[in-house]
């Protein structure tokens, strides 16, 4: 029966393992996938966005200027896409170098392979004023660059291009809110990204407001990237830590053996004792290894309905 037992407990064990390995590795794995599909879409969209015919920035010029007349964003209705320059649903680019997110896609409408999409506001190209907002798309797959944009600082500065011109923004505010609305605010060239907060779970909105500087005034603290604990370097050394470890415990054990075997057991210790010792690290380590796999699965299959 006890040997029913440990094999139960041995098969649960490495079932966990995976699982929590699988959790780990995947989202690295699709981030990698998709920074390299994002570069082929890119350069489709800007073949297209590179001929902007005048007419395409008289109307955007109109629609910013008719957003002056509305007390917050969501009471105006969305732009007419057909105008603005597009390829496969894209209609421009972001890119934050100081957390080092690569330049990635902003399509004009939700979509399953959407990080960021177009949520409501202006074109940050023409008219007296503009405040265009984004959304970055909550989905467990995407929680590596989630962490990343978290990361972000007062001060730092990204870029966004729409219709072949690169603009330069500076982030102002960064706070936690519950789906407040942003306001217009005339001769202020503004850009908002939306994101959960992922630190908790609740239906707070994690907000990231810059404003629009001229490019001669960014500084190189300002776009230098950070030395920072990414989800990638928390795994990789997570999974180095305990390779290490492990791989002590491995050659401490067989070395306590050779020693008890060749020790004759004329004490009452005898030569078994220090090998015991390294048993029950062992155990105990395992016992908590078991315990930290639990908890991360139980709440990654939280986070997992949580960030849909």
């Amino acid at each position: 029966m006890s040997n029913h037992k440990n094999w139960l407990a041995k098969i649960l064990f490495l079932s966990l393992l995976l699982s929590t390995l699988m959790c780990l590795i995947l989202p690295i794995h699709y981030q990698k996938k998709m920074e390299a599909a994002n570069q082929e879409i890119l350069d489709e969209y800007k073949k297209v966005a590179g001929k902007v015919d005048t007419s395409v920035l008289t109307y955007q010029k109109k629609y910013n200027n008719y957003l002056l007349e509305k007390t917050v964003i969501t009471d105006a209705s969305k732009p007419d896409f057909t105008i603005v320059p597009e390829k496969n649903g894209v209609i421009g680019a972001i890119n934050f170098p100081t957390v080092r997110l690569p330049e990635t896609p902003i399509y004009k409408e939700e979509t399953k392979q959407a990080f960021f999409h177009y949520k409501y506001g202006s074109f940050p190209t023409a008219g007296k004023s503009g405040h265009l907002t984004v959304e970055a798309e909550g989905r467990w797959r995407d929680q590596v660059r989630l962490m990343e944009l978290e990361q972000l600082k007062i001060g730092d500065c990204f870029f966004v291009t729409m219709n072949n011109q690169s603009r330069a923004y500076q982030i102002t505010e960064i706070r936690k809110a519950q789906d407040k609305n942003p306001t217009v605010i005339q001769n202020k060239q503004r850009l908002t990204v939306l994101m959960k907060d992922t630190s908790v779970f609740t239906n707070n909105q994690f907000v990231i407001t810059g404003e629009q500087i001229a490019k001669s005034s960014i500084q190189k603290a300002n776009i230098t990237p950070k030395i920072n604990f990414s989800y990638s370097f928390i795994v990789r050394t997570f999974l180095l830590l305990n390779g290490v470890f492990f791989g002590w415990l491995v050659l401490s054990y067989q070395l306590s053996v050779r020693r008890a075997h060749s020790r004759a057991f004329r004490t009452k210790n005898g030569g078994y004792r220090k090998l015991w010792r390294l048993l029950q690290i062992t155990r105990g380590y395992f016992i908590l290894l078991t315990l930290i796999m639990g908890f991360f699965l139980a709440v990654m299959i939280y986070r997992c309905a949580y960030l849909r």
